[in-house]
């Protein structure tokens, strides 16, 4: 059997075929879906003509992150959902045909760099219509993007064609955010995603190392000279559950195994995954893969309630972990201050009044255990408020507080990506472009009665 990343290769190889299946709709349901505005029908009827550099062009023109995007977005949950060909039997795979039209695209540089340049103009959504905007000349003047992660480096893109000035400051030593240190190299090529980094951060000044909130303020940006910002900071703190036991030796986030920053690989025969999400699954695989035993994944909520996407439970049940549903956890089993096991209660999920589930016990609830000597919380990421904060940026349901059209709630920031409420890697560049076309808008209006107020 085929790996699933061996899979995926060959459904982006056969892209072409895949595309004459597309029924071209009027409507076109499969653009309305996509987060980032990709025209999705015209980039597809490009491929059916053959014409690869074209179709290239037209995603990188809505979604510079296109490449990338066509191996990790979260199509079934958005352009595909609802696919016309869908009740002919499958809908059609667009991801796989987003990756195909760039890959193929680029291999004649020539025709793809002539599609790239032809029209010159970016779409853009307001106010629910379409609305084009050309390229500008340089001298619009300078703004800074703080984080280099998908919606920094589309907002970063998108602010670069306006004629700005653009310099990205970057906590980290490196750009991509999640793309270089949270997606496993078997789902996104590591040599990939540099690729696509360097050529979107061509004429753009990048600061690595550089954190908000310890070396820099967004006061200290406009005394900079920089006429604007684009807070696109990603959430980088891994959530842990309190439960007892926790401060075991074995006790480890998602972040630490899928980056491997503390964890080495060895030693651990069976591990607990605690978590429901896409993220659950990569740590589970990457464990799997790293010379784990037996892997056991165990979330709090039933089988509809698991917020994994369909095919990234599949892909790991096909590996053979297993998934341990309605399952609370209460502690950490420990000898010696090892882990030995996990102690969990069943429990019926329940649906809350808020719209979401809560843990409810059984008529007949009960307790079990788990044996494991590794634990590893995937329960999600928290932003690190203090450093937004120091800046005077409001902070409101764990993420940047939005005014209207992108903005926070000093004059001149607007925010994006993961501490703005995009998810996923198609919502960051889709708000990266979004906030860059904002703060692009605000300065034009700037004159006519905006006034700039810096806390």
């Amino acid at each position: 059997m085929m790996r699933t990343e061996e899979q995926y290769a060959a459904r982006v190889a056969g892209g072409i075929r895949e595309a004459e299946r597309c029924l071209q709709c009027h409507d076109a349901p499969c653009t309305k879906g996509c987060p980032a505005g990709v025209d999705v029908k015209r980039f597809v009827g490009l491929l059916q003509k053959g014409d690869c550099a074209a179709a290239a062009a037209a995603i990188e023109r809505d979604n510079p992150l296109g490449l990338i995007c066509g191996y990790v977005c979260p199509s079934a949950e958005t352009c595909q959902k609802n696919c016309v060909s869908a009740a002919l039997g499958r809908p059609i795979d667009i991801r796989a045909l987003q990756a195909c039209a760039i890959t193929r695209g680029r291999m004649h540089p020539a025709s793809y760099q002539a599609a790239a340049a032809c029209g010159g103009e970016l779409r853009f959504l307001r106010e629910g219509a379409v609305e084009m905007v050309s390229y500008l000349p340089d001298g619009q003047g300078a703004v800074a993007v703080v984080g280099g992660g998908p919606a920094g480096l589309s907002a970063a893109w998108y602010l670069k064609q306006f004629g700005y000035q653009v310099s990205i400051y970057e906590a980290s030593d490196r750009l991509g955010g999640r793309l270089t240190g949270g997606i496993p190299a078997f789902r996104l090529s590591p040599e990939l995603v540099q690729g696509e980094i360097h050529r979107l951060t061509e004429d753009i000044a990048v600061h690595t190392g550089v954190r908000l909130g310890r070396d820099l303020t967004v006061r200290k940006l406009f005394q900079r000279g920089y006429r604007g910002v684009i807070l696109a900071l990603g959430k980088m703190r891994c959530r842990a559950l309190p439960i007892e036991g926790a401060e075991a030796v074995d006790v480890y986030t998602a972040d630490q195994i899928l980056t491997g920053s503390d964890w080495c690989g060895e030693g651990h025969e069976r591990a607990v995954v605690i978590g429901g999400g896409n993220v659950a699954m990569d740590t589970a695989r990457v464990l799997l893969r790293r010379g784990v035993g037996q892997v056991t994944i165990c979330y709090r909520g039933g089988s509809l309630q698991v917020k994994a996407l369909p095919e990234e439970r599949e892909e790991a049940f096909q590996e053979g972990i297993a998934l341990q549903l309605c399952a609370v956890p209460l502690a950490v089993q420990q000898e010696n201050g090892r882990v030995t096991g996990v102690r969990f209660r069943r429990t019926a999920p329940e649906r809350t009044p808020a719209g979401g589930t809560a843990p409810a016990p059984l008529r007949e609830t009960y307790d079990f255990t788990v044996p494991a000597d590794m634990l590893v919380f995937a329960v999600g990421y928290a932003l690190k408020e203090a450093d937004l904060l120091e800046s005077g940026i409001a902070i409101s349901g764990g993420q940047i507080a939005i005014k209207e059209r992108y903005r926070a709630d000093v004059a001149g920031v607007f925010a994006a990506g993961d501490a703005a409420g995009g998810r996923t890697v198609v919502e960051a560049a889709g708000g990266g472009k979004a906030a860059a076309y904002a703060l692009h808008t605000y300065l034009r209006e700037e004159g006519r009665g905006y006034e700039r107020s810096v806390h």
